[in-house]
């Protein structure tokens, strides 16, 4: 399911795996439900309510009150579902409200200044990191926490696969994470080098002055966002693996 199809909520209409790739959290409910989220990943939720003999308007309630993790939690004791659900919801912040409000307040000084081209050339080094970055998400939340995850339920509840076969490749998710949260960093150095050296901001030192603060701000969101995935899930993912092996889970 594309990012921008998945910003207001669980729905009854909506699929298992579709569920937990927008709140990772939901494997807590899933599974005190006694649904496998993996082997049921392409089950409807108001089929898994109608299985259970739930009705589907107070699970979704379930769903909805599902507290966000804070970034002071203690992750390496927690679940990884909790430190992904975390940075799930901040992809949803970054893209959906931080992205779209850094362009609006960019646009803003830049009509007193009468810096049509300025604004030009500012708004495509800002869209070549926008894209960047929702390709960056959408390679996670498709492919890298899912098999994070997957690897820490073989893990809790036995292996299932073979270690010869195509789900071998999920024991190097975490190698293939911190690689990605490397190149990230460089891109975002990239973008935020291309904005401080444009002569043309130079130019207009009031609308360089507020650009600056906007920027810086969200320069730290996203920098603290990749030193959390780095620094924090690759450990978590790398051990995850690392037991999984030792255990002959796979």
């Amino acid at each position: 399911m594309a990012l921008d199809r998945i910003t207001e909520g669980i729905f009854s209409s909506m699929r298992v795996s579709e569920a937990v790739k927008f709140r990772p959290a939901s494997l807590e409910i899933f599974r005190r439900l006694g649904c496998d989220a993996w082997k049921e990943g392409g089950e409807f939720v108001a089929v898994v309510c109608q299985n259970r003999g739930l009705r589907t308007q107070d699970l979704l309630q379930e769903f909805s009150s599902l507290p966000i993790p804070v970034p002071s939690s203690p992750w390496e004791e927690l679940p990884a579902h909790f430190l992904i659900d975390y940075l799930t919801v901040e992809h949803r912040q970054l893209l959906h409200s931080d992205f779209p409000a850094f362009r609006s307040l960019l646009e803003i000084p830049f009509r007193e200044a009468s810096g049509g081209e300025l604004f030009r050339i500012l708004l495509d080094v800002f869209q070549r990191f926008n894209g960047i970055f929702r390709d960056h998400i959408q390679e996670e939340e498709d492919l890298l926490f899912p098999a994070i995850l997957m690897n820490e339920h073989a893990l809790i509840n036995g292996g299932w696969v073979d270690p010869a076969g195509p789900d071998s490749g999920r024991l190097l998710m975490s190698c293939r994470l911190f690689r990605e949260e490397g190149d990230m960093s460089l891109y975002l150095e990239e973008w935020t080098d291309a904005w401080k050296n444009a002569e043309e901001i130079r130019n207009h030192p009031k609308v360089a002055d507020i650009a600056d603060q906007v920027l810086r701000r969200l320069e730290n969101k996203i920098r603290f966002h990749c030193e959390l995935e780095r620094n924090r899930l690759y450990p978590i993912a790398s051990r995850i693996e690392g037991e999984l092996v030792a255990t002959s889970a796979f």
